[in-house]
């Protein structure tokens, strides 16, 4: 039987959870019916939610926080093959699980996961599982790549697709093609290396529609006007897959406001909770 955490309010305790899959820090806080999970981006470690992390830690009414590693960045090992969303969703959704048990009242616990980006589609992906360890109150999502579409999609140059072809063949050896898909490939994909490359293509594939449309908590898109990554359009036509359940808050601000601006996430996040109290 998992034994409570009884740490001093603001106390950060690294932990490793789901047999070394991944690893987090977990602060206590003076709410203890309340855990804010944060999930970071792509190519991000848990270092991003830093400063929000310690604004939650100042304040004399806090949630508990847990910021977790995901899996092949950071201090989390990568996983042993090539996963998505919804796999990342199933260690972290057990993870969660292992740190309400460790809180005082694990049957009151209610859960609020904060998603940037690469996070966001874990944190939407959790929608989808059959939670049994905790309840998933609500989701904040910011930069998130929630829809593909044919301007999103960029189509490789014809120089690529006809090397892709004769690599095939064995016409161009596998270090020259290499070569030539990070040279045409993302900056993320010419940084990833061995399985995570294998996961960053799996992911960029995926289209969250059918989760947006059967959305069951409430979900507030935290949104940067100047985002190029995930443009505010797509945040937009998010609103219309589930417009009961889904809220847009949008102000100045690029793919990296969430981690910009800690204070105003931190509004955003507190106005969400209150949502779900009212």
């Amino acid at each position: 039987m998992p034994v409570a955490l009884r740490l001093p309010k603001g106390r950060i305790l690294l932990k490793s959870f789901v047999g070394g899959a991944l690893f987090g820090e977990v602060q206590p806080g003076t709410r203890d019916n309340e855990l804010w999970v944060l999930l970071h981006g792509w190519g991000r470690t848990m270092a991003d939610f830093q400063s929000f992390a310690a604004l939650v830690a100042d304040s004399t009414d806090s949630s508990w926080l847990v910021r977790f590693d995901l899996p092949g960045f950071g201090t989390s090992p990568a996983p042993r093959k090539p996963i998505g969303s919804h796999e990342y969703a199933e260690i972290v959704g057990d993870a969660i699980g292992q740190v309400v048990a460790s809180m005082p009242s694990p049957s009151e616990v209610k859960v609020f996961v904060i998603g940037h980006s690469f996070g966001g589609r874990i944190a939407l992906s959790l929608t989808s599982l059959s939670l049994t360890a905790f309840t998933l109150s609500a989701i904040l999502l910011s930069g998130v790549p929630l829809l593909r579409n044919s301007a999103s999609v960029r189509r490789p140059k014809m120089s690529f697709r006809i090397a892709k072809l004769l690599a095939g063949n064995g016409l161009i050896s596998k270090t020259r093609m290499e070569a030539l898909r990070v040279r045409y490939g993302s900056r993320d994909y010419a940084a990833a290396t061995g399985v995570m490359r294998d996961v960053l293509v799996k992911v960029v594939n995926e289209d969250y529609s059918k989760l947006l449309e059967n959305l069951s908590v409430p979900v507030l898109l935290f949104w940067g006007t100047e985002d190029t990554t995930a443009p505010l359009v797509v945040a937009e036509k998010a609103v219309g897959k589930c417009p009961s359940h889904i809220t847009l808050q949008s102000m100045p601000g690029d793919h990296f406001l969430a981690v910009t601006f800690p204070k105003m996430l931190l509004d955003a996040v507190e106005d969400l909770v209150q949502r779900t109290r009212d």
